[in-house]
């Protein structure tokens, strides 16, 4: 079922429409004298651009002992220029969920929001991502084990060219899903 399109209570832009004279006569129009006839509406997405938060470690001598006191760059920030989290979850989002591939992702960054990204980045950040969940998929494929039902199928995919298997197991409330290059009881097993 559809819903009707609602007009915002507190819209984030008012653009006032007046007239400074009249389209007849030509005469003045004081700006005080206009009500209110109409509204309308227009919902935009705003411009879409990477944000470059930049980092500056400073350091200093202690004028007691003479120690040179580094700050600290925040946890996470590794290198001189990297993708942040924000970056990986869009990433993580639109490949796993959304199955979307390398290509267009990058694509699709590069068009969308004037960001470069390699699709050796693109799976560089799928990697490390996953590293992120690897407890989370362990506890997946630990309940659907200890399940009294488990459904299980697989499908024949393309990776790089050669033909894998794409296999599921699910219960009501998990599903396991692992890409293998073997159709057999050795992916099963394992």
């Amino acid at each position: 079922k559809g819903s009707t399109l609602e007009m915002s209570l507190t819209p984030d832009k008012i653009i006032d429409l007046k007239s400074t004279f009249c389209s007849k006569c030509g005469e003045h129009l004081p700006l005080d004298a206009f009500i209110l006839k109409a509204k309308r509406q227009v919902i935009e997405i705003p411009p879409i651009k990477p944000i470059y938060e930049e980092y500056r470690q400073f350091s200093c001598k202690c004028t007691n002992c003479l120690h040179e006191q580094i700050a600290d760059f925040p946890s996470g920030v590794n290198a001189p220029i990297q993708y942040g989290n924000s970056v990986q979850a869009f990433v993580s989002y639109l490949s796993v969920y959304q199955y979307v591939p390398y290509a267009r992702l990058q694509k699709m960054f590069a068009q969308t929001f004037s960001l470069s990204l390699s699709q050796g980045s693109i799976n560089n950040i799928l990697e490390k991502v996953a590293q992120k969940c690897a407890g989370i998929y362990q506890h997946i494929k630990e309940q659907i084990a200890q399940s009294s039902v488990v459904g299980s199928d697989e499908t024949g995919a393309k990776v790089k060219g050669e033909k894998w298997w794409i296999w599921t197991w699910q219960t009501f409330l998990c599903t396991f899903i692992v890409a293998s290059d073997n159709r057999g009881s050795d992916t099963v097993d394992s």
